[in-house]
């Protein structure tokens, strides 16, 4: 028999602010929200080795890199791994709002 376990959200967000909001709405959800502003740092996050089941993008991040590259960098080396890019805060609040709908992983124990 498995136990519910709810997944790791990766969000990958410049503006402190929308992270803040869109991290707090997934961690209502009972999700765990890893944060990154830039997409250098979600790719360090990405290589921790920590389970990840999806990253929400914006499409631009601080650093040198957007969130296209990321988005591309996760379906090269982390391809089991959903990505959801979003340009504005609506659509950022849609795909939390969608991952809050799912039900919880299934893992087994």
């Amino acid at each position: 028999m498995g136990k519910e376990a709810k997944r790791t959200i990766l969000l990958a967000e410049a503006a402190v602010i929308v992270r803040l909001a869109i991290g707090d709405f997934l961690r209502a959800c009972g999700h765990r929200v890893l944060e990154a502003a830039s997409a250098e740092e979600a790719k360090a996050i990405l290589q921790a080795g920590i389970e990840i089941h999806a990253v929400i993008s914006d499409a631009e991040l601080a650093g040198g890199e957007s969130g296209f590259a990321l988005a591309h960098w996760v379906r090269r080396y982390r391809p089991q791994i959903a990505v959801t890019l979003a340009r504005t805060v609506s659509a950022k609040a849609q795909a939390a709002n969608e991952l809050c709908s799912q039900p919880p992983c299934d893992v087994a124990v």
